[in-house]
């Protein structure tokens, strides 16, 4: 990063292992700051980030209000890593998106979607360009990564005799 250059800020949107991650990163990486937490939880409403990830600046503190959040910290980018299914991340992206935005979304069932698609696939592309925002898919569907890839990189082989697939979540 140049001496000129203001660091990316991101809000995390869920406060699980996935983001725990991504803020522990951006505590190493001085051209990304982490400006606000949003979590489901009402009873973690007001908890700091360093209980949870050593080493967090004392004043980063979770929030329930995720709008709130995002008008006040006023991200360059949102990470949402709070559910699978689209059904269920929907309305978290659609506060996001509303706030014009960009963000980055962990749902698996983001990662191959079409506007032909059933609601709420095709909702969620409406979502974006309703509010002229990207919405980048990041998550790996266990079952492609599983079964469908293993299987196709074996097609390249002569003679398979066995295949052993592992999952191992560390982002």
């Amino acid at each position: 990063m140049s001496g000129n250059t203001a660091p990316v800020r991101v809000v995390l949107v869920g406060f699980g292992r996935a983001n725990q991650a991504v803020l522990e990163l951006a505590l190493t990486r001085p051209w990304l700051k982490v400006v606000g937490i949003v979590v489901r939880s009402p009873e973690r409403n007001g908890e700091p980030a360093a209980d949870r990830v050593p080493g967090a600046p004392a004043d980063l503190t979770c929030s329930t209000d995720l709008a709130g959040t995002l008008r006040r910290t006023r991200p360059d980018v949102a990470i949402v890593a709070t559910a699978t299914h689209l059904s269920d991340v929907y309305p978290a992206l659609s506060v996001v998106a509303a706030s014009e935005t960009p963000m980055i979304c962990t749902a698996e069932d983001l990662a191959h979607i079409r506007r032909e698609d059933p609601p709420p696939a095709a909702d969620i592309i409406d979502l974006a360009d309703r509010h002229g925002v990207a919405i980048v898919a990041s998550g790996a569907n266990p079952g492609f990564v599983l079964d469908v890839w293993p299987m196709t990189l074996t097609g390249l082989a002569w003679d398979v005799e066995r295949l052993r697939a592992r999952r191992i979540v560390d982002v």
